[in-house]
């Protein structure tokens, strides 16, 4: 009878930069609620009406798109025999994720509140729903990847408490680091804080790979 090999032990290094994930989605979702409204109907000018319609569709939107993405990505690719199941998706999400929040503040200067509001509606409505696009992207596949990658109970808890404190580290930075940025009335320094955030994203992103990069074990189990 062939013997039965228990699952390798998971090295603390590899769930710690498993726990840049939590960094990246605490340093983006908080300065995401924080300033998205507050850019555009404070430093944009758009009517709150409109504001608060694109905050509702997006609202909606959020809520479909997670069941919607988890089917879609569930399907094999052609890199899955060799990349994974998860891990195109997670990098890939990850990468357009920071993008995405960069395009929220890009809105052209040429555009104006009075004449142009609609246009406006459109770029926020637009840039909000892509933003949370790619990160159902990358969340969905991210979360999923936990139980398949670490096995074992004590792993798992040990992989979390990890998790669970970089993340705290996400909050903090994602927290003051725009009011170390922004000038309030200074509608270009909401597009600087785009590219720092984007930048630290791209570096916690690199970070995250040994943590979500799949095994050949996980692999072969999905195949």
């Amino acid at each position: 009878m062939e013997e039965i090999q228990k699952p390798q032990k998971t090295k603390t290094l590899i769930m710690a930069s498993y726990g840049n994930g939590k960094f990246l989605a605490e340093f983006f979702i908080g300065a995401f609620g924080a300033l998205v409204f507050k850019f555009y109907e404070t430093e944009i000018g758009l009517s709150a009406g409109y504001s608060a319609l694109a905050i509702i569709l997006y609202s909606i939107w959020n809520a479909v798109n997670d069941p919607l993405i988890g089917f879609l990505t569930s399907k094999p690719t052609p890199f899955s025999g060799k990349l994974g199941r998860r891990f195109p998706w997670i990098f890939i999400g990850s990468v357009l994720w920071g993008f995405s929040f960069l395009l929220i503040f890009a809105v052209p200067k040429s555009l104006n509140p009075e004449t142009d509001s609609i246009l406006i509606f459109f770029w926020m409505l637009g840039s909000i729903c892509l933003f949370d696009t790619f990160f159902s992207l990358w969340e969905v596949n991210y979360q999923s990847i936990f139980p398949d990658k670490f096995r074992d109970k004590d792993e798992r808890s040990k992989a979390a408490g990890i998790a669970t404190f970089i993340g705290v580290f996400g909050i903090a930075i994602g927290t003051v680091l725009p009011g170390l940025i922004i000038n309030y009335g200074d509608t270009s320094s909401y597009l600087l804080n785009g590219w720092v955030f984007l930048g630290i994203g791209l570096i916690v992103v690199l970070l995250l790979i040994p943590g979500v990069k799949e095994t050949k074990p996980m692999i072969d189990r999905y195949m």
